[in-house]
C-alpha cells in the first residue's frame, strides 16, 4: 500500500491509543473498539490514500466496521496535472461526492474534482488558489461540515523555505456549487508548528485533532467557537499569553510598536508575541510585561499601543492597566 498509507493507519492507531490534549497534556491510553453500525442499517467507511510510488493516483478503500479496509479502486482518480496527495471526500448535499487534495509538494493551490459515486472519479473541476502572500506549500486539506450546514476546509499553510512550521487555517465555501471561498482564517488555539488538522462538530463544542510537528504526536484540543480571536498559551512560554485576532495574526511588537503579524515560526517570532501577566494598578485588571524585554510593559500612548519601560508614575501605571470585557458583537 505505500509509505504514505502506511503512515495514514499508524496516524489513526495512535490517535486511537494515545491522544495527548493540548491543554492540560492528557493522554488516553487503550485500544477503541469498532464502530459498528445500528442492527439493519449498512454503514461503509470511507478511506481516501496515494502512495509513495505513486502520488498522481488516488486510492480508494473501504469498511463496513473501520478496522479491516478493502481496495475498491485502483486507481480511483487522476488529476489532469500535478499530484493527489491528502485526499479528502465528503458527500455535498446536492448527493455528489467531492474530492479536495495537495496539488504538489510547493505552490499555494489546492485541487478539487467531483463524482456521483465515491469510488469512480472522473470530473475534474479546478485548483483554488489560496489567498495568503508568500505561501510556499499548502498541504493537506481536509472536508469540515459545520452544523449550521456551511462546508468548510482545513488546509495546512506554511510561508517556510523548507516543510516546518505549518498552521492550519479554515476557508469556507460562499457559494453552493463550491467554486468561491472566503478569505483563510487560523482555528482559535492551535498555532503554528501543527499540520494535518481535522475537526469534528459535537453538539455545540468543536473538537480538532492535529499533529504537532516537533514531536510528532497527535494532539486534541476542543473549542466553543473554530475561529473567534483568541487568548492561548504564550508561544514562548505557556506560564504567560499570546494574543490572536480572527485572521490568524499575533499581537507581537516590532521596534516597541505593537502591530498583528502573521507567525513566522521562529524563536524570536514567538517571544516577540509572548506577554506575561502582571498584578494591575486597580482591582481586577492586569498588566502586560513583555516576555523578551523584562522591564518593558504594553500600554497605550498618544492612541497606540507600544512596549515602554516601566515608570513609577500614575499615568503609567494606568496606561499599562487592563480588564477583560466581553466582546463587541
Amino acid at each position: 500500500m505505500g509509505r504514505a498509507l502506511n503512515r495514514t493507519l499508524r496516524a489513526v492507531h495512535a490517535l486511537l491509543t494515545s491522544v495527548t490534549a493540548l491543554l492540560g497534556l492528557t493522554t488516553f491510553a487503550g485500544t477503541a473498539g469498532a464502530a459498528h453500525p445500528p442492527a439493519g442499517q449498512a454503514t461503509r467507511y470511507t478511506m481516501t490514500a496515494f502512495t509513495n510510488s505513486s502520488e498522481s493516483n488516488m486510492y480508494v478503500y473501504d469498511s463496513p466496521d473501520a478496522t479491516g479496509f478493502t481496495l475498491r479502486k485502483d486507481p480511483a482518480y487522476t488529476p489532469p496535472s500535478g499530484l493527489i496527495r491528502d485526499p479528502s471526500i465528503f458527500k455535498h448535499s446536492d448527493g455528489l461526492y467531492y474530492l479536495t487534495y495537495t496539488t504538489n509538494w510547493t505552490g499555494n493551490t489546492i485541487g478539487f474534482a467531483r463524482s456521483t459515486h465515491r469510488v469512480n472519479w472522473t470530473l475534474f473541476l479546478y485548483n483554488h488558489t489560496i489567498p495568503v502572500s508568500g505561501l510556499t506549500r499548502t498541504w493537506a486539506p481536509e472536508w469540515f461540515i459545520d452544523t449550521d450546514g456551511s462546508v468548510n476546509i482545513i488546509v495546512s499553510l506554511t510561508s517556510a523555505s523548507t516543510a516546518t512550521h505549518f498552521t492550519g487555517y479554515k476557508i469556507t465555501a460562499t457559494n453552493s456549487a463550491l467554486t468561491a471561498w472566503s478569505t483563510p482564517a487560523q482555528p482559535a488555539g492551535i498555532g503554528p508548528n501543527y499540520i494535518d488538522t481535522f475537526v469534528v462538530k459535537v453538539g455545540s463544542t468543536y473538537h480538532a485533532f492535529t499533529k504537532n510537528e516537533t514531536t510528532k504526536y497527535i494532539e486534541y484540543a476542543t473549542a466553543s467557537s473554530l475561529t473567534e480571536p483568541a487568548v492561548a498559551p504564550g508561544l514562548a512560554d505557556a506560564n504567560c499569553y499570546s494574543f490572536r485576532d480572527s485572521a490568524g495574526r499575533y499581537l507581537r511588537h516590532w521596534d516597541h510598536r505593537i502591530r498583528f503579524d502573521s507567525s513566522s515560526g521562529t524563536a524570536v517570532f514567538d517571544k516577540d508575541a509572548t506577554y506575561c501577566a502582571r498584578p494591575g494598578a486597580t482591582a481586577g485588571s492586569v498588566s502586560l510585561e513583555s516576555y523578551n524585554y523584562p522591564g518593558r510593559y504594553l500600554r497605550h500612548y498618544n492612541y497606540a499601543l507600544r512596549m515602554d519601560l516601566y515608570q513609577n508614575t500614575d499615568t503609567f501605571r494606568a496606561d499599562s492597566s487592563f480588564t477583560g470585557v466581553s466582546p463587541w458583537a
